[in-house]
């Protein structure tokens, strides 16, 4: 894990899609092809104009065959490689640009193009893209490969932070980005598969956090120096927003990490706010995480009087209904921001079967960001406000009582709120993965009338922001039973909107 005052763990304490990592290979081994002989034939004798290969849609495959003695060049070898950039390359930069007009790591072609074989960035990227492609092959060598490139992206990142200038570089930043984007992805393709070396959900958690925070600490060192370039200022403004994100999830209120939550990182001048709507909604997210610091460190305190206990967490309680009160049709106040229910019918697509996966959609990307914000936001407030809640309870709880007393309902509020907090973000899921057009239709309806096509593109950059709160929705001892097994759902069908996008080369 990546943490800048610690140091790396050895490639075989990574996380591992299985227990191949243990075994000792040099990589892919695929048989040598031999060249065909194709032997002349006898004056006379009549020859194909054509030969017809594989690929017969292709017109440009159809190769003329002379009448002397010629080989058949024989196949290219499987570059996995080469695949496997391509293939992520292609969903993280190209893809959303290209079909939702959202570049976000535009800039990591041309770093990857300009970056020494050997350097972090470069491992990182290819460890990460592996692990995008691993399950598209059924053999151990891919996912050998995979931990292989992983540990090496590990030591190598572990020695560059320790140089004092290359530690505050682009590349530097982003390899640490990639390598916790790796721990994500390794998350959802391995869902519902585990064994006995699978990380449990607190290992994954930490893993992950650790990561996260070696990208903070990274940022907070770099100072003002990276708005010195376009690319470090939008490097940035990327990180920046999707750490505060990453770290708010990632830390509960009665965690002994809370406290460390670094969420005023930088002055507001730095605050990109392209909205009222968004600077609202920016505004509730650190309201909450401020108070929910308070929250913390009132209940690592010792209660000497329970009157003043009862006193001082009413006042948190207030605070915190007040904040989620005022927050009442904050998206009305400019046109577009609204969640949105799906009124396309579900019949003819995957989302017939998994309804409460496929009911909201947004007019715009970046509305969906805001709104995950406030989601997940909302999410822990009620989740802070139960543990105050708790207090009374406890305190309480040797009295007998013949009705529901105002801690009861007030307890069953705040879980009723946490279970149409888990249902909204449920139902983003078709959404996420791109399968929601801004005006509410099915893009898999659409592309079941050509079935040749045999794939829908994702958008994974949205797929992979709504991770995070699914892997919170399933850590969460509030969410109902059937709404536990949506969660499950939710990120299986993450996992194989990954297995289902097309190979891309270029």
């Amino acid at each position: 894990m990546i943490n800048i005052n610690d140091e790396f763990r050895e490639p075989e304490a990574g996380p591992s899609p299985g227990p191949e990592l243990k075994e000792q290979s040099t990589g892919p081994r695929y048989p040598q092809p031999r060249p065909i002989i194709i032997a002349a034939r006898k004056a006379g004798s009549e020859y194909p104009a054509k030969v017809k290969t594989e690929d017969d849609a292709s017109e440009t495959a159809l190769q003329k065959i002379a009448p002397t003695q010629r080989s058949i060049s024989p196949p290219l070898r499987y570059d996995i490689p080469h695949q496997s950039m391509c293939f992520f390359l292609n969903l993280f930069c190209f893809q959303a640009g290209r079909l939702y007009s959202f570049p976000v790591l535009d800039f990591l072609p041309d770093m990857l193009r300009t970056a020494e074989d050997g350097s972090c960035v470069k491992k990182a990227a290819m460890a990460v893209s592996r692990m995008t492609l691993a399950d598209r092959y059924s053999g151990k060598d891919v996912r050998l490969q995979t931990g292989r490139e992983y540990g090496q992206a590990l030591r190598l990142t572990n020695a560059t932070i320790r140089d004092t200038k290359a530690s505050i570089q682009d590349e530097t930043v982003l390899a640490v980005w990639l390598l916790g984007l790796y721990e994500m992805i390794s998350v959802v393709l391995t869902h519902g598969r585990t064994n006995a070396d699978s990380p449990t959900l607190e290992e994954e958690w930490q893993a992950h956090l650790l990561h996260v925070r070696g990208a903070m600490n990274l940022l907070r060192l770099r100072g003002m120096s990276q708005f010195t370039t376009a690319r470090g200022e939008k490097i940035f403004r990327i990180l920046k927003a999707a750490i505060q994100m990453r770290l708010f999830i990632l830390t509960s209120v009665f965690s002994k990490d809370f406290d460390n939550l670094e969420i005023d990182m930088y002055q507001d001048e730095h605050e990109f706010v392209p909205s009222p709507t968004a600077n609202r909604a920016s505004a509730y997210f650190h309201r909450v995480a401020r108070l929910l610091e308070k929250v913390k460190q009132f209940l690592a305190q010792i209660p000497l009087q329970p009157e003043k206990t009862r006193a001082m967490a009413e006042v948190f309680l207030k605070s915190g209904e007040t904040l989620d009160e005022d927050m009442a049709g904050w998206s009305k106040d400019e046109p577009g921001w609204d969640m949105m229910r799906v009124r396309a019918p579900t019949a003819g697509t995957m989302w017939a079967l998994y309804p409460s996966h496929a009911l909201y959609h947004f007019y715009s990307f970046w509305v969906f960001l805001y709104w995950l914000r406030f989601l997940a936001a909302r999410y822990k407030l009620y989740e802070g406000l139960i543990e105050l809640l708790k207090l009374d309870v406890a305190q309480s709880s040797a009295k007998p009582r013949t009705a529901p007393s105002r801690v009861d309902i007030r307890m069953s509020k705040y879980r009723t709120i946490i279970q149409m907090t888990a249902s909204e973000l449920i139902g983003l899921t078709a959404y996420a993965l791109g399968d929601v057009t801004p005006t509410g239709d099915f893009n898999s309806s659409i592309s079941g009338q050509h079935p040749r096509q045999g794939f829908q593109e994702i958008n994974v950059v949205a797929a992979m922001q709504l991770v995070l709160p699914l892997k919170m929705l399933q850590r969460s001892e509030y969410l109902t039973a059937t709404q536990k097994g949506a969660v499950d759902l939710a990120i299986s069908h993450i996992g194989d909107g990954f297995r289902r996008q097309p190979l891309m080369f270029f």
